[in-house]
């Protein structure tokens, strides 16, 4: 028997951390995004500052880097802490781009005529691609560490710096504003952050718990046609999050609410019906 989704998720994020050939391949794909991160930020007045400072930041840290090679062989310690800094660098200068998105777009958010969001050039980064790539090198920043410390210490920047309660905002915006100017994918990208951030965390899931953002997990376990991979994102986040004791307490007290007429339609296809409305449960038709 073959192994089930989850066990499969897990170990292909585990290996992603110590295989070396996916490193690489990810550092490659953390760079592309980077670079037309930063063409796309040197365009925005307001994220042209960000840019500049992440520049001068990563050339000095470079510059630290390749005197400490002179100077002596570096061990695989301080190899590590110089790849969690400059993770660390890329990691922050992505978060001010979403952050700028985030707010620049939420002037939309209270009303309906939401305009849609045009594509420039076809060699240039529009908003909507900005935020993926953003979210993409947050993700694999923290899929790539190669061992628990940095990878601790990568997620726990996150939270502190407001990242992830900026990503918990962005997820849930009204839907209309989603698909108008973020397009197809949004809430994929932002869940896959999610997913690495509370892996093997408890301070980013206690996070979550106290802002109330357990429920919206739980509810992307459905099919959705403009989030491809959203649920599938979503059960290894629920998967993360349960290893928290008080996450499970907080499941088992849910109450359900109500059913929604098409879930109602799936459940007779396979003979059940949703009883008493008040208290509603699940009961066999035949009964």
């Amino acid at each position: 028997m073959g192994e089930d989704w989850m066990t499969v998720r897990t170990k292909a994020w585990q290996g992603h951390q110590h295989t070396s050939k996916n490193e690489i391949a990810t550092l490659q794909t953390i760079t592309i995004h980077l670079d037309l991160l930063q063409k796309h930020a040197l365009k925005v007045d307001k994220l042209r500052a960000a840019a500049a400072e992440f520049n001068n930041a990563h050339k000095q840290a470079q510059e630290e880097w390749e005197m400490c090679v002179r100077a002596a062989n570096p061990t695989a310690e301080l190899r590590m802490q110089f790849k969690t800094k400059v993770l660390i660098l890329m990691c922050s200068f992505a978060g001010k781009v979403i952050s700028f998105m985030h707010q620049k777009n939420s002037q939309y958010h209270g009303t309906t005529m939401v305009p849609p969001l045009h594509s420039g050039p076809h060699d240039e980064v529009n908003d909507a691609e900005a935020v993926q790539y953003a979210l993409t090198i947050i993700a694999e920043a923290v899929a790539v560490c190669c061992c628990t410390v940095s990878t601790t210490k990568l997620q726990n920047f996150l939270l502190e710096n407001g990242i992830v309660g900026t990503i918990m905002s962005m997820y849930t915006i009204p839907r209309q504003v989603e698909l108008l100017r973020y397009g197809e994918g949004y809430r994929t990208c932002l869940m896959r952050v999610i997913a690495n951030v509370t892996y093997e965390n408890h301070t980013v899931t206690a996070f979550l718990l106290e802002q109330g953002f357990v429920p919206s997990i739980l509810s992307a376990c459905k099919i959705d046609e403009e989030n491809a991979g959203l649920r599938e994102w979503a059960e290894f986040t629920i998967r993360n999050i349960t290893s928290y004791p008080p996450v499970v307490t907080f499941i088992k007290e849910l109450k359900a609410q109500r059913v929604l007429p098409e879930s109602e339609k799936e459940l007779a296809k396979q003979g059940y019906r949703v009883a008493n409305p008040e208290k509603p449960h699940i009961e066999r038709i035949d009964k």
